[in-house]
């Protein structure tokens, strides 16, 4: 059986529970988000989300690494992620780096229109590409416990090696955010179809004025907030799961092998 099929395999298993503890960080995050947002600040809540993501996110990867072995697991292996914490912490910086060049490149190509159009497809091809290197590092940190810089750079390695692992992540990526956003916006629907209707009933016009303060509510915020952090969510468990497989796969290799 190949990466692919013996990760689907897992997916398919596992993905309910996994998706569980996803909800829950989901909503801690954007109840957070909201309670600043009535504080008029957004920057305190983007943080907390990301560091908090991060954090979640090495630990999820800990929990993959238990299903591609067959161990068991559970929430309470989430706080073994505080035995790596020397290596979480410069990790979170780098990502921030990362970050901060990819805001500075980006000012830079709005400046040029001829890049505008494309840059849409580019920062989603290296969103894509940089969740799952992370992914690979996190691996080479469990597996192996390497130095952040060595597992980053074999992390690096190991997906130019992934070949046609991307292209498969891709083509889910995008269908799992097709049908997330169009399943968010149904539960938008559906909550407030009685007072849509009703507004409906008797109003001159039917337009997106009449639409749009429905879908601005403090409830519709967290309807979208945490649906599109489990959309989010999924698409790492995809992606997370499948590298799993593939980076274990890869630590049977003969390193000989793996150089070719």
């Amino acid at each position: 059986m190949n990466t692919m099929q013996l990760a689907k395999q897992e997916i398919t298993k596992h993905r309910m529970k996994l998706l569980a503890y996803c909800l829950i960080v989901a909503i801690g995050c954007s109840i957070v988000s909201l309670l600043f947002q009535k504080l008029n600040n957004n920057l305190i809540p983007m943080i907390f989300a990301f560091v908090i993501n991060l954090i979640f996110l090495f630990g999820m990867n800990l929990l993959y690494a238990k299903i591609v072995k067959h161990e068991e697991y559970s929430y309470k292996n989430f706080s073994e992620i505080l035995k790596y914490k020397n290596k979480l912490i410069p990790l979170v910086f780098i990502y921030i780096s990362v970050i901060g060049i990819g805001i500075f490149l980006i000012k830079l190509a709005l400046d040029h229109q001829t890049f505008i159009q494309f840059l849409p497809l580019v920062i989603f091809f290296s969103v894509i590409c940089f969740n799952c290197i992370n992914h690979l590092t996190l691996y080479e940190i469990l597996q192996n416990d390497e130095n952040i810089f060595k597992a980053l750079l074999k992390g690096v390695k190991l997906f130019i090696h992934s070949k046609g692992i991307i292209f498969n992540i891709l083509v889910k990526t995008i269908l799992i955010i097709f049908l997330g956003s169009l399943v968010i916006y149904l539960l938008n629907i559906f909550v407030y179809a009685p007072q849509i209707n009703q507004a409906m009933q008797h109003a001159a016009v039917v337009d997106e004025q009449l639409l749009e303060p429905f879908f601005s509510t403090d409830i519709s915020y967290l309807i979208q907030s945490i649906g599109m952090q489990l959309v989010v969510s999924y698409m790492t468990i995809v992606s997370g799961m499948t590298y799993g497989v593939y980076f274990y796969q890869q630590c049977r290799i003969p390193k000989k092998r793996l150089k070719k």
